[in-house]
C-alpha cells in the first residue's frame, strides 16, 4: 500500500514552457514524457540519497574506531589511547580530525584508516569497509613431527616487528605464545601468538584436548605433549614467554570468530593456569587437576606415547637431553 501511494504522483500547474521544455528533453533522450519527468526527478533528490548514504558511512566507521580503540585501551595499562594520541601518530597537525572521525563528524581517507589498523592491531579490511572480523584469526595444523612444531610455535615472522608508530606505553619487542584451551568438554584448542603489548594472531586448531577424540585426534595429542615438552626444555631463554588458559566456551568462540580481542579475557586471572607444562609430566598430573577428565586423557595420551616408537624415543632425547632440536630451538629464541 505504501509502495502504491509513493510509486504516483499528480503535479498541476506546471508552466508550458517547463513542460515544453521537458518534452523535448523526452523526444532528444528517447524517452516517453513520463519517463523523463521519472529521470528528473530522481536526478534532483540524488544529492539527499547520497548524502544520507555518506552519514550511514561515517556512522557505521566510528562505531567500527571505537570498538577497536575500547578493545585495545581494556589491554593496554595506563591511561589508554585516544583520539588525539592516533592523530599525532599517524601525522596528523591537529586532534580534532580525528576526534570527529570517532563521532561520525567526518571521513577519514583509506590511508589514514589503514594507519590506525596497523596501530591497533585489527583486520584493516574490516575497519576500512565493514568486511570480515575485526581481529585477525587463521587455522592451523600443528605438525606432528614435535621439532617442526616447535619450530613453527617460536617463528613470529607473520607478526610484523612494530607498527610503524609507537607509543610509549609500548613493551619492547617481547613475544608470547599462549595455548588457550575451551572449558567445554570438547577441550577446544587455540593458539595465540602476542608481539609487543597487543598486536596478535590468534590459530585456530583442529585439536581437542580432551578424551572427546578419535584415533586421528589421539595422533595430534600425542604429538603435542611431545611438543610441549620440548618447549619447556628450552623455555625461560630469550625473550618469548609461554602460558596457557582455559576459558569459558562463550568467550573461546569469540575469539574464534575474530569478535573479541584474545588478549581480553587475560584481566579474568582465574583463566590462567600451567596446564601446558604440567599435562605431559607424570609427576604433577596426579597432584592437578585443571579440567573433569585431566587425568583421564593425561594418563592415555602418556600411555599413546609409550607404545609409538617414533615418539617414545624423541621424548627419551628430549628428556635426557640429546636431541639436536633443542640447541637449535635455543638458538632461535636468542635471536
Amino acid at each position: 500500500m505504501i509502495g502504491e501511494k509513493l510509486g504516483k504522483i499528480l503535479v498541476r500547474g506546471i508552466a508550458p514552457e517547463v513542460l515544453a521544455q521537458l518534452d523535448a528533453m523526452a523526444k532528444s533522450n528517447e524517452r516517453s514524457l513520463e519517463a523523463e519527468a521519472r529521470y528528473a526527478l530522481r536526478s534532483w533528490v540524488q544529492p539527499a540519497f547520497v548524502e544520507k548514504e555518506q552519514s550511514v558511512r561515517r556512522e557505521q566507521l566510528s562505531i567500527r574506531l571505537t570498538t577497536a580503540l575500547a578493545e585495545v585501551n581494556g589491554i593496554v595499562r595506563g591511561s589508554g589511547i585516544r583520539p588525539s594520541h592516533l592523530a599525532k601518530a599517524i601525522g596528523e597537525a591537529y586532534a580534532e580530525p580525528a576526534e570527529n572521525w570517532f563521532l561520525g563528524r567526518e571521513e577519514p581517507s583509506f590511508g589514514q584508516l589503514e594507519k590506525i589498523a596497523e596501530i591497533l592491531g585489527v583486520n584493516s579490511s574490516w575497519l576500512l569497509h565493514g568486511d570480515g572480523d575485526p581481529f585477525p584469526v587463521e587455522s592451523h595444523r600443528l605438525s606432528e613431527d614435535p621439532a617442526e612444531a616447535a619450530r613453527w610455535l617460536l617463528d613470529f615472522s607473520e607478526l610484523p616487528q612494530q607498527p610503524s608508530v609507537r607509543f610509549s606505553r609500548y613493551k619492547e619487542d617481547s613475544k608470547r605464545i599462549i595455548f588457550v584451551r575451551s572449558a567445554a568438554a570438547t577441550g577446544g584448542l587455540i593458539i595465540v601468538k602476542q608481539r609487543a603489548t597487543h598486536r596478535c594472531i590468534t590459530y585456530n586448531t583442529p585439536t581437542n584436548v580432551s578424551d572427546s577424540i578419535g584415533a586421528g585426534g589421539e595422533a595430534q595429542l600425542r604429538a603435542l605433549f611431545v611438543t610441549l615438552e620440548l618447549l619447556y626444555k628450552v623455555f625461560g631463554r630469550g625473550d618469548v614467554s609461554i602460558q596457557s588458559w582455559v576459558i569459558p566456551d562463550h568467550d573461546f568462540l569469540a575469539i574464534i570468530g575474530g569478535e573479541i580481542h584474545p588478549l581480553s579475557v587475560e584481566k579474568q586471572g582465574e583463566y590462567q593456569c600451567p596446564w601446558w607444562e604440567d599435562i605431559w609430566d607424570e609427576a604433577e598430573v596426579s597432584r592437578k587437576g585443571y579440567w573433569d577428565g585431566w587425568q583421564s586423557i593425561a594418563a592415555r595420551i602418556q600411555n599413546s606415547i609409550t607404545r609409538n616408537t617414533r615418539l617414545n624415543e624423541f621424548r627419551s632425547q628430549v628428556r635426557d637431553g640429546t636431541h639436536p632440536s633443542i640447541a637449535d630451538l635455543r638458538k632461535l629464541i636468542e635471536r
